[in-house]
């Protein structure tokens, strides 16, 4: 399995966005790792400063251990057996 990657972004109000960019690649590979990309807060508009933290994944398969290093969410086991669906993560951004 695999992070979908590409780039997100939401507005609030006129002149107001936050855009992100989400990791891409195999589920398994490590943050920090040389090539290995992470979320990320690319831009913000209206605010004075956009922050954001990866949290823990949901690994689909029941054999993976979910982690974060770098904002870079990982799943120990990136096989599809015994995937119940894909993984997913989701990426808080605090705005000031």
């Amino acid at each position: 399995m695999s992070w979908p990657g590409g780039t997100q972004t939401h507005t609030s109000g006129a002149n107001c966005s936050v855009t992100v960019t989400a990791p891409s690649g195999n589920i398994s590979l490590v943050g920090g790792t040389t090539g290995v990309d992470s979320w990320q807060v690319t831009s913000h508009t209206g605010w004075v400063s956009a922050t954001g933290i990866a949290q823990t994944p949901n690994c689909s398969n029941i054999l993976a251990l979910a982690s974060v290093s770098n904002n870079r969410p990982t799943c120990s086991d990136s096989s599809v057996v015994g995937a119940s669906g894909p993984s997913s993560d989701d990426f808080v951004v605090t705005l000031n």
